[in-house]
Formats: C-alpha cells, sequence, structure tokens
C-alpha cells in the first residue's frame, strides 16, 4: 500500500505538518510519502 500524506501549510513550525509525520510512523511497513510544500515551492515559505 502506498500513502501520501500531507499539510498544506508553509510554515516550519506547523502543527499540521507535525500531526501527519506522528500518525504516519506507526505505518513503518509502508511506504510513505510525507510532502513538504515548504521545499517545493520555497517562494511561499515566510517562516525560513
Amino acid at each position: 500500500m502506498k500513502i501520501f500524506a500531507f499539510a498544506a501549510t508553509s510554515s516550519t513550525k506547523s502543527i499540521n505538518k507535525q500531526l501527519v509525520s506522528y500518525a504516519a510512523s506507526p505505518l513503518k511497513d509502508e511506504k510513505i510519502e510525507i510532502l513538504d510544500i515548504g521545499e517545493i515551492m520555497p517562494e511561499i515559505n515566510k517562516s525560513r
């Protein structure tokens, strides 16, 4: 099974981003990709 998870934020201190990572952590046997919008679109990231 493949799981794609993201939080729609560019903030480095996002609670939602932390929650997505935490929720995915017990699924170590699955293929999980967590998208960091701040890395993909750094021009919109105000906190870096």
